[in-house]
């Protein structure tokens, strides 16, 4: 992978992973602070610093669970590996013992003791840096902790008496501690543990781990992330659904100029993470796999089918032009999205071939109902549909069934429910076959195997699967 190709991927993954990181440090250490607290363990303040107490906890339990992740997660194989995963769990458990219970009381002077620590902390991760070949993720964290420290050690050196008083310098000095604790406790798991884990996956069962540990902390990570989106697009928007938050989303970054793999008029190269402009001839070139499939079915060019989800129409272009003019229907919860796939389409394919398209909406699903359509496709839209969706989705795109109807919905499958992204989820064959039975209780539904997606999310086990949904009288007897 190319210098600028790294770039490219650190740039759309790194920045908002630590935002969620801090911010899940900033709850988590609240919480337990405030429970040491009320049981009177520690000191709410010291001094009248108060940020001493989330900074020093949260870094002493983070330098605890780090050694204990060392010891059980670095095999015997890699003694330097493991002494210096150990050096760095110790050096932070002892800033966070020093942060929490003001261990310079006993030692002496507060400044020497913190400056030890420091410098301490500094030696350890310059010298697993110099002999370990870290991850962008692991630099990242590394790097921005110690602009922060730095930047903490200029105001509590100079005490900015120039700007603020001496009590506003000490605050800012605290909330600067109180920010890059956290970073170094991530460098702590990035450079040792992630890193490892990031640059083995040789065998099937290294890659299994990978997919166990790191793929769940970023899986993790990007769900806090995720849910915080959501909720604070709820605030402005009340009563919107995740696909409302989702369109929205898309929408923003599109404008920007960001691109997205199936939507909009770039396309990002998942194996690359660079992004491409598509002409008409590279957009034809995609989403062909969903005719071809229906073909199977009976597909013929006097059928009606609806297109729920159809984005940018990298599926439904070739519906449009296989089919009779007026023969396709493509749904969206904006138009934005397939505006775009218009202008992709060949010069005067729409006005000849007349597809119908329009925004999902009470009127809009009543109108497609009454066309009684032979088949409908959903394609990459169940996997942004969170749980507490799903019957909301399954009403709506099975109501549009007519008796002759049949229905293919692609979905992402793993053995239980999965949050594989900040907006993705995969979902269990049960699950997906029991809100269809629900949904659609005179069909016939069933579970095909499209493709293997696991290394699309690092090793985690998905597979692309098709839900089908057909009239009882077409379901194959068993032999």
């Amino acid at each position: 992978m190319s210098v600028d190709t790294k770039g490219v991927l650190l740039r759309e993954r790194s920045g908002r992973l630590v935002l969620v990181l801090i911010a899940g440090y900033v709850v988590a250490a609240g919480v337990l602070g405030g429970a040491l607290v009320a049981m009177g363990a520690i000191p709410p303040w010291r001094e009248g610093s108060t940020f001493e107490l989330v900074p020093g906890t949260a870094a002493m339990l983070l330098g605890a669970v780090a050694i204990l992740a060392y010891l059980c997660g670095a095999p015997p194989s890699e003694a330097p590996l493991r002494r210096r995963g150990l050096a760095l769990g110790a050096v932070l458990f002892l800033i966070g013992l020093e942060e929490a219970f003001s261990l310079h009381v006993i030692i002496g002077s507060e400044r020497v003791v913190d400056l030890a620590l420091w410098l301490a902390m500094a030696a350890v991760l310059h010298s697993f840096v110099s002999r370990v070949e870290i991850s962008d993720r692991a630099a990242l964290f590394l790097g921005g902790a110690w602009v922060v420290h730095g930047l903490s050690v200029f105001v509590e050196g100079t005490t900015m008496v120039f700007v603020l008083s001496p009590a506003a310098a000490e605050w800012v000095d605290e909330f600067l501690e109180f920010c890059y604790v956290p970073l170094y406790g991530v460098a702590v798991f990035c450079l040792p543990v992630i890193t490892r884990f990031d640059n083995m996956a040789t065998t099937p069962q290294d890659a299994a781990l990978q997919a166990s540990f790191a793929g769940a902390v970023e899986r993790a990570a990007l769900a806090i992330w995720g849910e915080i989106g959501f909720r604070l697009f709820r605030l402005s928007h009340p009563g919107a659904t995740f696909a409302d938050f989702y369109a929205y989303d898309i929408e923003r970054k599109l404008a920007t100029g960001a691109s997205h793999p199936t939507l909009g008029k770039r396309k990002r190269v998942r194996r690359t993470g660079q992004a491409l402009d598509l002409t008409t001839a590279r957009h034809g070139a995609r989403g062909r796999f969903v005719l071809e499939r229906l073909f199977l079915e009976g597909l013929r060019p006097e059928h009606r089918v609806v297109d729920y989800g159809c984005g940018s129409l990298r599926i439904g272009q070739h519906f449009i032009s296989f089919l009779d003019p007026g023969g396709y229907w493509g749904l969206d919860v904006t138009d934005s999205f397939y505006r775009d796939g218009l202008d992709l389409l060949p010069p005067g394919a729409a006005q000849a071939r007349c597809p119908h398209l329009a925004v999902i909406d009470t009127t809009t699903l009543s109108d497609v109902r009454a066309q009684q359509p032979d088949f409908i496709v959903c394609v990459a839209v169940l996997l942004h549909v969170p749980p507490g969706e799903l019957d909301m989705f399954f009403d709506r795109l099975l109501g549009l069934r007519a008796p002759h109807s049949v229905v293919a919905l692609w979905f992402d499958e793993s053995a239980t429910l999965v949050r594989t992204q900040a907006k993705a989820w995969a979902y269990p064959r049960a699950t997906i076959l029991a809100q269809a039975g629900r949904a659609a209780p005179d069909a016939a539904c069933t579970v095909e195997v499209f493709d293997d997606i696991t290394a699309r999310y690092g090793g985690l086990p998905v597979t692309r699967s098709i839900l089908w949904v057909r009239p009882r009288a077409a379901e194959v007897p068993s032999e």
